[in-house]
């Protein structure tokens, strides 16, 4: 019987290429992610829990390292990394 493998949201985010390694010029060396689902703002790393939202729920995860790489609606801050997740259709 073989193993069944879970992961959890931010593993996904842990492994994208430049998510933390942005080179920004705020100065900011340690940017906080804002979240987006479905285009509705649910916060900052400082107040929402990516792997609160069950994994089976999602369909794309986008992601920017920096605000002014993601689409204009959802730049909140010049310098935060976006997040945008899609949810499955039920």
């Amino acid at each position: 019987m073989g193993l069944i493998e879970t992961w959890v949201p931010s593993d996904i985010i842990a492994r994208l290429r430049g998510y933390r390694g942005a080179e920004l010029t705020c100065g900011d060396d340690d940017p906080i992610p804002e979240y987006f689902l479905d285009g509705m703002y649910l916060g900052s790393a400082r107040t929402f829990v990516l792997d609160d939202i069950p994994e089976d729920w999602l369909d794309a995860i986008e992601v920017y390292p920096a605000a002014s790489d993601a689409p204009p609606r959802y730049r909140r801050s010049p310098c935060a990394p976006i997040v945008l997740m899609w949810t499955r259709e039920r």
